[in-house]
Formats: structure tokens, C-alpha cells, sequence
């Protein structure tokens, strides 16, 4: 697929420990603060505390090591009205998922 079909955002994202709702005002805020942040989520809390736990704490991860995370946001509703229990989304995961791994292929080979 060609690059333009599926957009890609490379920064910082803003995670939450629990629920957080979103809305424009709420992203633009964090994008306008130091942090710049593109986008909110709230699941990756606990897998970057797993990681900071396994490299800082119990050092099982070297202090050298690039880390990378990706953020796919599957669970928006596609249509005005929508709601998560509308249906699956079906294949339209498919060209964000390729993206990617994409991307994260291209940074990991940059580092070569």
C-alpha cells in the first residue's frame, strides 16, 4: 500500500493509569505544552512500568537498549453515531498494523 493511505505520527505520547476521556481540547492541550505530545492512551502504562521495573530496578535489560513503542488507536469509533459494540472492525486493521511494523523496521535498521 502506498504510504499516504495510512498516517503515520512520530512523537511523544501521553499515557494514563486509568481512564481518561479525550476530546480536541484535551489533545490540543498536550500538544501545545512542553511535552508536545501527539495523542493520549491509556494502556501502555503498565507495559512501560514493566519495562522501567525489568531495566532500572532488576536490571534484566541492558541500559543500552533503544526503546520503542508503537500506538495504533483501533478502538475509535470510524463513523459519527458509532459505537465499539457497532461490530468488529474487520480487516481495516490490517494497513496500520503493516505500518507499523514498518516503521519500526526502518528505526531498528537506522540504528545499524
Amino acid at each position: 500500500f502506498v504510504d499516504d493511505e495510512v498516517k503515520a505520527f512520530e512523537g511523544p505520547m501521553v499515557t494514563v493509569l486509568g481512564t481518561s476521556l479525550q476530546n480536541k481540547d484535551i489533545l490540543s492541550y498536550f500538544m501545545t505544552t512542553s511535552w508536545k505530545a501527539i495523542g493520549l492512551e491509556m494502556e501502555g502504562a503498565h507495559y512501560q512500568k514493566a519495562i522501567q521495573v525489568a531495566s532500572k530496578i532488576r536490571h534484566h535489560i541492558s541500559p543500552d537498549l533503544f526503546v520503542m513503542y508503537a500506538y495504533y488507536a483501533s478502538d475509535n469509533p470510524l463513523e459519527t453515531g458509532s459505537t465499539l459494540s457497532s461490530g468488529g472492525l474487520g480487516l481495516t486493521g490490517v494497513k496500520p498494523t503493516y505500518m507499523i511494523t514498518h516503521k519500526i523496521i526502518e528505526k531498528i535498521l537506522e540504528q545499524k
